[in-house]
């Protein structure tokens, strides 16, 4: 009778509560019972605590030598490179050979037996990510990955990534001054990544993915700005069809001048004259606006030079060239020079005695008549141990009706080096 009691009063008051909600006339408030979350169970790879599982667990990293080993214990920390060549923290549980078993660090449930040249000195992976994926720390490294490229003979999308984009520089000028005021910056990575990292072992990876390529850049960057600088030098050169240009004309020129000896065959486009007068060499760089590729010619240039000593001495102009004599055409020919009181005259005149006659391109009508003057001289004005021929055309331009201007002008003149007497 009293259990019956009991449940018909239990009853009752579910029942009042149940009215006292419904009715919401009182502030009663059924707290929210506590949700127990269940743990996440991973299920375990294959070889995960398998003591016999073999290599093929993950395969070696592709990117490293086959010989590579670390030499890393049982209970050190590491890093390995998985098969996809992502970095895993790792534990490493047993060896064997050249292979470690080694147990994920966010994973402890994952095992596996690494090739030896897939695991590394332990760094924090995702301290480094900070530094490497930091595009501003990243410009700062990306001008030297090529010279890194080319110093551990690998290919450049080997140690950059295929979402590389380099930094642009006009020229090696501009390239070597702005790298120069960023060498501060390289200094304060290197201090940060010894601070930071443990260890800074070649993963053989990318530099997104590989703290060697900033520790070396880092710690060398006087060595590797210099590599970069004239790593630009020399594309810069490959690109310059102007210097390639001036390039195979003064060696064919150097070679008529060791072959034949005739200085006369050495004046072409004044290389002689740039060889033999650093004033004019400069001048000729600077006006074509190719002072950069100054390096690059002068040691061309130079053994020019050196041949026209040899051979420039004895070669002399001909007296034929002299043979007739013409007072105005002389004094025009003489307008040529700056500066005349610096001249010094050893021979002057024409080659022929009257006019000449140019005609039109149809050659039927006079355009104009011509002589031609030279002067043998040497100038003491000049930077160069050698005389000059200056030659020079002398014109009256056609009037009409068989006549010609009174005005005689000179127009074109060339100027080539001699011996002197």
């Amino acid at each position: 009778m009293r259990k019956i009691a009991f449940m018909t009063c239990a009853c009752l008051i579910l029942t009042a509560f149940g009215v006292q909600a419904a009715s919401a006339q009182l502030p009663i408030k059924i707290p929210d019972i506590p949700r127990i979350k269940k743990p996440k169970v991973e299920a375990p790879r294959s070889g995960a605590g398998n003591d016999d599982a073999t290599v093929e667990d993950q395969q070696p990293n592709p990117q490293a030598p086959p010989d590579y080993n670390a030499n890393l214990n049982v209970n050190d920390l590491a890093v390995a490179v998985s098969r996809s060549e992502s970095l895993n923290a790792v534990r490493i549980v047993a060896k064997s050979g050249n292979k470690y078993k080694a147990t994920g660090m966010e994973h402890p449930n994952h095992t596996y037996w690494y090739n030896a040249n897939s695991v590394y000195p332990f760094f924090d992976r995702w301290v480094f990510a900070e530094i490497s994926n930091d595009s501003t720390k990243a410009r700062y490294l990306e001008p030297y990955l090529e010279c890194y490229a080319k110093k551990h003979n690998l290919e450049l999308n080997k140690v950059t990534g295929n979402a590389f984009h380099p930094p642009r520089y006009n020229n090696p000028k501009e390239m070597k001054q702005n790298l120069q005021a960023e060498l501060p910056k390289l200094a304060e990575l290197a201090g940060l990544l010894k601070s930071k990292l443990q260890a800074r072992p070649n993963t053989f990876l990318n530099y997104r993915d590989n703290p060697a390529i900033w520790e070396e850049i880092t710690a060398n960057s006087e060595q590797y700005l210099q590599c970069a600088v004239g790593e630009k030098e020399s594309l810069r050169v490959s690109e310059s069809l102007w210097l390639r240009a001036h390039l195979e004309d003064i060696a064919k020129t150097q070679k008529r001048a060791d072959e034949a000896g005739n200085m006369a065959i050495s004046t072409h486009h004044n290389y002689l004259l740039y060889a033999v007068s650093p004033r004019a060499r400069e001048k000729w760089m600077k006006d074509a606006n190719a002072l950069e590729f100054k390096p690059n010619l002068d040691p061309v240039l130079d053994a020019l030079a050196a041949s026209a000593a040899k051979g420039l001495p004895a070669y002399k102009p001909n007296a034929a060239a002299f043979q007739f004599r013409d007072s105005v055409a002389e004094k025009l020919l003489m307008n040529y020079f700056k500066n005349p009181a610096t001249v010094k005259v050893h021979r002057i005149g024409l080659n022929a005695a009257g006019w000449q006659i140019q005609k039109d391109n149809y050659n039927l009508l006079p355009s104009y008549r011509y002589k031609t003057a030279y002067a043998y001289v040497r100038d003491s004005s000049d930077d160069h141990p050698y005389c000059r021929v200056i030659g020079a055309t002398i014109k009256q331009d056609y009037a009409g009706g068989g006549t010609y201007s009174t005005e005689t002008y000179r127009s074109s003149a060339s100027d080539d080096l001699f011996g002197c007497p």
